[in-house]
């Protein structure tokens, strides 16, 4: 119950401003959650969950699992690993400096390049 409960409390954080001003129509399958907002609950986490569900103006209709298919499927699809997005490295390469690829060993002759003239024996 607890895992059903909190995902519709982030929902209602999230979307709070947009739900807050509907009669809003929560569907579940979870039998237990059609009774959150009728009785006080032992757990102090649910109790403090049912206030802030208590603020909004909704009604819990239960839909038996066999009959709601697609958020079981939905939730229990299988996730496959994402693709590198080639924009993102491009956008690695763009932003990386000149002075990155340098070699260590050769930054002699580039401060010896830009001395002041004050400094070079040939200067009048």
């Amino acid at each position: 119950m607890k895992q059903e409960c909190y995902a519709f409390i982030c929902a209602l954080d999230q979307w709070h401003n947009f739900l807050s001003v509907i009669k809003l129509i929560w569907e579940t399958d979870h039998k237990p959650l059609t009774q959150l907002n009728q009785k006080a609950q032992i757990n102090k986490r649910c109790g403090r969950w049912r206030l802030k569900i208590l603020e909004c103006n909704f009604k819990v209709k239960y839909i038996p699992g066999l009959t709601n298919s697609m958020p079981d499927y939905l939730s229990r699809s299988p996730i496959h690993d994402a693709e590198e997005d080639l924009d993102e490295i491009k956008h690695l390469i763009s932003t990386s400096t000149q002075t990155d690829f340098l070699n260590v060993n050769n930054h002699s002759s580039i401060v010896t390049a830009v001395q002041p003239r004050a400094m070079k024996p040939n200067f009048k």
